[in-house]
């Protein structure tokens, strides 16, 4: 929705105004759509707007309700409910926005306001009857917050960008580094790449005061590690899917959706286009990013979707030389190194989206954590079913899943040893990033182990993934890439109502028949073609990743070799060449991030 940025200054020294402009400016894109600021006792508050719901002036921001002044990144889908509780309480609304909504609710509830929210959001709200800035990120962090010091100054922004324009220090964080370069892992601690930039924990609220005291106000767990309460049936699931679908198509601007082909993104784009012709909209868009190579290639199972739902199907074909063309770009729209060149499909899509005249889309991120669909919960997922129903059940049960899956059996029963024996997990890893230096690899094996520890559990491995391991580093790359060309992006499967629902059901029952995220499927079946909604291995979604690196092979061994930060990871420079495709981008991607943005390496 929007770009925000400000600062609590306890000397009284700062010149706010310059830093606000600067901190603005490079959120531009994230609100091109208009730009306000507030100045007062200590306290700056900076707003990048992107219309989306009430697009006049009365939702503009830095917004004033009361005591209180609000800068806000996001939306509240259900603010129509809690706007009219909120009439019924007393308040008097003078627009139609859902930051005014935020504002009164946090005026008349207090930080009991948040658990009524469903959406998402960042905000940060001065609150003058306490002299204090409230700071506050949703559940799953989904929207982004960012916050550091520069001289005693507080500073927060939507993204890094803004803080190393406000002087912040573009120092790396060596761990972080690491854990990306071995494990493609990124977002799974309260760090960022940067050592001196702190992402807010998703679901977690401060007060910085005017001395510019930190104080914890809470947290709100969208996806508790009890397991406990009823368990939930594949109605309830179907149902729960659909009213968030329905919540997240509110909008007074254009809304779209990605489509890749898969079982995630089709579902949604079947359910809200149903959910839009019941209420006499347009017809539905779609935008799918098309690979040049069979292998990766879903657009048939993508066209097959938009000729059943009656989709207007929009497509873009990235070739290696717009991923040669776009890679600094595309990088420095993330601000942080991405675990994958399918990154670059995405921006594509938002794109492509932007130049049709949307402004919000609609993704499916978030399906395969919360409902076990990648191929390494299939063992986990077995040991489930050996505990419930014994061991000839759970073999019979593996080897149906396996046959479904894109490896096969051989493949599966390789998988099955690496997630379940800790021992060989590490040892494994231990030799494909031996090149690194002994202390940096000790600390990735204590990862290695942490990950261990959660994979013999399908709810705690399915809940480290949702909150550490796997989706906070997908939604920042949902959002960047759907910033950098002025879009939003909402992700229905991450709802607190989808993801409670989701986690109830039982573990056995996530994978039936040899299929995977079996609630989901029959929700499918009912809006999908059968070739969809009983896909076997899916693609998923994935450029012709080996094609394109090999376009840049030697910049990107020179690039690696050239590069401070590698050579403190590394004992040696590998040849890039002799590595799996995944490690050689990720050893090129960090590299060139340290170009890009002048990393320093203490």
């Amino acid at each position: 929705m929007c770009g925000i940025s400000g600062y609590v200054d306890p000397t009284g020294a700062l010149d706010g105004r310059p830093v606000l402009s600067a901190m603005a400016s490079a959120l531009a894109h994230r609100g091109p759509d208009g730009e306000g600021f507030l100045i007062e006792e200590g306290f700056g508050l900076a707003h990048r707007r992107l219309s989306i719901i009430d697009l006049t002036e009365t939702g503009a921001q830095p917004m004033t309700v009361g005591p209180l002044t609000v800068v806000f990144n996001g939306e509240i889908y259900n603010y129509r409910e809690l706007r009219e509780e909120l009439i019924h309480a007393g308040q008097v609304f003078f627009g139609a926005s859902d930051t005014e909504v935020l504002a009164r609710a946090y005026l008349e509830w207090g930080a009991r306001s948040l658990e009524r929210l469903r959406g998402m959001w960042a905000f940060a709200l001065l609150d003058r009857r306490s002299m204090e800035l409230v700071c506050s990120r949703d559940p799953f962090g989904i929207k982004p917050f960012y916050y550091g010091w520069r001289r005693g100054v507080f500073l927060f922004a939507s993204e890094p960008v803004a803080l190393l324009a406000a002087g912040v220090a573009a120092r790396a964080r060596l761990p972080t580094a690491a854990h990306y370069l071995a494990l493609g892992i990124s977002e799974h601690e309260p760090h960022s790449f940067f050592e001196d930039i702190v992402p807010l924990p998703a679901g977690t609220s401060i007060a910085v005061d005017a001395q510019g005291r930190l104080r914890p106000l809470g947290t709100l767990d969208g996806c508790a590690l009890d397991s406990g309460g009823s368990a939930a049936s594949d109605g309830e699931f179907s149902e729960a899917l659909a009213d968030s679908v329905r919540l997240h198509l509110r909008s007074d601007v254009p809304v779209g959706t990605c489509l890749s082909g898969g079982l995630d993104s089709s579902t949604v784009a079947a359910l809200a286009a149903a959910a839009v012709r019941a209420d006499g909209g347009p017809r539905f868009t779609a935008v799918t990013a098309v690979s040049s190579e069979a292998a990766t290639d879903e657009r048939p199972y993508a066209a097959a979707v938009a000729r059943h739902c009656d989709l207007t199907w929009l497509t873009v074909t990235p070739s290696a030389a717009d991923f040669i063309a776009d890679i600094d770009v595309s990088m420095r729209a993330q601000g942080e190194p991405a675990f994958s060149p399918s990154v670059y499909f995405q921006y594509c899509v938002m794109r492509r989206a932007r130049a049709a005249g949307l402004k919000v889309m609609l993704d499916g991120q978030g399906s395969d954590e919360l409902l076990g669909g990648y191929e390494r919960y299939v063992p986990t997922w077995a040991l489930e079913v050996a505990r419930r129903h014994g061991p000839l059940s759970a073999l019979q049960a593996f080897w149906a899943a396996a046959r479904n899956a894109r490896p096969g059996v051989r493949g599966m029963s390789s998988l099955a040893a690496y997630v379940l024996v800790p021992v060989l997990r590490q040892r494994v890893v231990a030799r494909r990033v031996s090149f690194l230096q002994p202390q940096v690899r000790a600390g990735v094996l204590d990862l290695v182990a942490q990950i261990a520890s959660v994979s013999r559990d399908m709810h705690a491995a399915r809940v480290a993934d949702i909150r550490h391991y796997s989706l906070p580093a997908l939604l920042r790359f949902e959002d960047r890439n759907s910033m950098a060309h002025s879009i939003e992006a909402r992700v229905p499967y991450v709802d607190r109502e989808v993801v409670s629902c989701g986690l109830r059901v039982p573990e056995d029952q996530l994978l039936r028949r040899g299929f995977s995220k079996y609630p989901l499927r029959l929700v499918a079946a009912r809006v999908l073609p059968p070739s969809i909604a009983w896909r076997r291995a899916k693609i998923a979604f994935e450029p012709p990743t080996r094609t394109w690196l090999g376009a840049v092979d030697a910049q990107m061994q020179t690039e690696v070799a050239a590069s401070p930060l590698i050579r403190r990871l590394c004992r040696r420079i590998p040849e890039l060449a002799a590595l799996a495709p995944a490690l050689r981008w990720r050893l090129y991607n960090l590299a060139r991030w340290q170009r890009l943005f002048s990393v320093d390496v203490d």
